[in-house]
């Protein structure tokens, strides 16, 4: 169950089973992977591959540095549609999916959408490798 506390909205995401903390930890083979693209005013856009959710995670940025030409500014770009349908298929992560939609259709930008969906990834992340360890230890 998804819980959104009314104070200040962060989502607690429910522990996800050994074997979701597995598959959000282990990398996916070529058919699976996922296509983000780093967006750079010098470099141009550059396709990036992503195997490994904790990837995808790395990828979503976005660097309000000049992003004129010759600029340093850099956006990692997901299209978050096809991120929502990812997790829900090659991860079986239901309860994610669900939040991620959620949070594109309440935040319009581009910008909000990474500051709104980034951090539910990277507690998913956090609780899987917590799970890991827990469970390497036992």
């Amino acid at each position: 169950m998804v819980k959104v506390t009314k104070v200040d909205k962060i989502v607690r995401l429910s522990e996800p089973s050994k074997e979701l903390a597995a598959r959000v930890l282990a990398e996916v083979d070529f058919k699976e992977r996922f296509v983000g693209v780093n967006m750079h005013p010098m470099a141009g856009n550059t396709e990036v591959s992503i195997y490994r959710f904790e990837e995808a995670i790395n990828l979503l940025h976005y660097n309000t540095g000049d992003l004129r030409i010759k600029g340093t500014g850099s956006i990692g770009y997901i299209d978050f549609n096809k991120l929502q349908k990812w997790i829900e298929e090659v991860y079986k992560d239901k309860e994610l999916a669900k939040i991620i939609n959620k949070k594109i259709n309440d935040n319009y930008s581009y910008k909000d959408q990474v500051e709104a969906i980034k951090p539910v990834m990277e507690q998913r992340l956090r609780q899987s490798k917590e799970i890991v360890r827990v469970d390497m230890e036992n």
